[in-house]
């Protein structure tokens, strides 16, 4: 992302702490309030949508509906859902209809490998601003004066807020050690960060350095971490860590507070969970493909977006007394399920396939990746720390057979870095089936 010029930075800020009342007391609203806000955002983007992208008036007219047609969250289902293939060929073609004003832009890739840039108003980043507070405050840990390191792709356009909640950037491809070096001479309270990266620095610090680094909260963010993983990272820095559900098109999506919950940032992003391969809904608790609406981009809008993931939604109040819905499950992408000739296995088997063996104690493993090459091989990378075994592979290769059709070949690597993506993100189940 670009820094804001001046102008730019007054104006954002500015508006970031006159909105941020209205945020930090919506999570606790009534049901009727949080659902009047995102009725009445929807309707905005639905007619901004229509009246000024091409792409938008056409599948809507294609289909039959008009944006009078909304008028309550169910009316939502009527309109069709957009896919990001359908986006990028929209915005190749000039159908998005970007309006003239200035932008911030940012990138998403995703497994499909497909670039697509996502530009931000200006005037609506102020929203993401809030949001991002939200997130890092999920344990009451961020004062003002609490400073964060962001160990990740690209620095966000402001580093405080008029000097207050100052930030520092680091790239997640920088060396390893460098990073290290950062972190010792910054101080942060707040790191965010990967969770391979985090594993990859746990490596290099000796268990009783990690408490003294003074770090309070850790944000994960980007890659599916596992509540076991993050317990133990949690003991090592002596210190928090919850997860955070984000996206560059849908933005902050959902994050774990200290009970262990997943909420909906649900003045953020209006999420549904719809059937695979439909457009209605899955119902509550009903495991489906994740469909957002972004409620602050007007810009590039994303209106019933699917975001190829996979999860349900719970409704049931959390301990934590925020009344927003919450994730009940987010197990993995849609297209990173094991795909065979007569059986199809989910991410969430696989997954939950993996970690029982890490959590049984035989396998003293830290991190994995499990790749489908073909219909017939299958490769599991590990990361162990020191010396290992002799018969460690053999016995990972017999675990494992037990969960895979008996035709299948398991090939079990020790590399020196798991499989990751241009950006050094790292999915542990991936498929190159398509």
């Amino acid at each position: 992302m670009r820094k804001f010029s001046t102008s730019e930075y007054l104006r954002a800020a500015t508006a970031a702490l006159i909105q941020a009342p209205g945020y930090l007391i919506r999570p606790r609203l009534s049901e009727g309030s949080i659902v009047r806000f995102q009725e009445g955002r929807i309707k905005k983007l639905l007619r901004h949508a229509f009246h000024h992208c091409e792409f938008y008036r056409q599948k809507y007219r294609d289909h039959g509906v008009q944006p009078e047609d909304f008028r309550s969250l169910a009316d939502l289902e009527l309109f069709p859902t957009v896919s990001k293939e359908e986006l990028i060929s929209a915005m190749e073609c000039g159908a998005l209809g970007l309006p003239d004003q200035a932008t911030i832009e940012s990138v998403s890739s995703g497994s499909s490998g497909r670039v697509i840039r996502v530009h931000h108003g200006v005037r609506n980043t102020s929203a993401y601003a809030v949001g991002r507070y939200r997130i890092l405050n999920m344990t009451g840990e961020l004062m003002p004066w609490s400073k964060t390191l962001y160990v990740y792709t690209s620095e966000f356009p402001a580093r405080s807020l008029f000097g207050l909640f100052p930030s520092r950037f680091v790239s997640t491809l920088n060396d390893l050690h460098d990073t290290l070096k950062t972190i010792r001479s910054y101080r942060p309270h707040i790191l965010c960060i990967y969770p391979s990266r985090l594993i990859e620095l746990m490596s290099i610090i000796s268990a009783q350095e990690g408490p003294r680094l003074g770090i309070r909260f850790i944000s994960l963010n980007s890659e599916t971490s596992y509540i076991e993983q993050r317990r133990t990272m949690a003991e090592f820095f002596q210190c928090s860590v919850l997860d955070e559900y984000s996206t560059e098109e849908l933005g902050w999506v959902a994050s774990e507070c200290e009970h262990g919950s997943y909420h909906l940032w649900e003045d953020m992003c209006y999420v549904e969970v719809v059937e695979p391969d439909a457009d209605r809904s899955a119902g509550t608790g009903q495991l489906g493909e994740i469909v957002g609406t972004n409620l602050h981009n007007f810009t590039t809008p994303f209106i019933r977006y699917r975001q190829a993931d996979l999860g349900a939604i719970d409704s049931q109040p959390c301990h934590c007394k925020r009344r927003f819905r919450k994730l009940q499950s987010l197990v993995g992408r849609k297209n990173d399920a094991f795909k065979f000739a007569d059986q199809i296995l989910s991410p969430s088997f696989l997954l939950d396939s993996v970690y029982e063996l890490l959590l049984d104690g035989k396998f003293p493993i830290v991190d994995f990746c499990m790749i489908q090459e073909d219909l017939s091989t299958v490769r599991f990378q590990y990361v162990a720390h020191g010396d290992v075994r002799n018969n460690l592979e053999s016995r990972l290769e017999e675990s494992l057979r037990r969960r895979f059709p008996r035709e299948i070949s398991i090939l079990i690597e020790r590399p020196n870095t798991l499989e990751k993506t241009a950006t050094g993100k790292r999915n542990p189940i991936i498929s190159k089936i398509k």
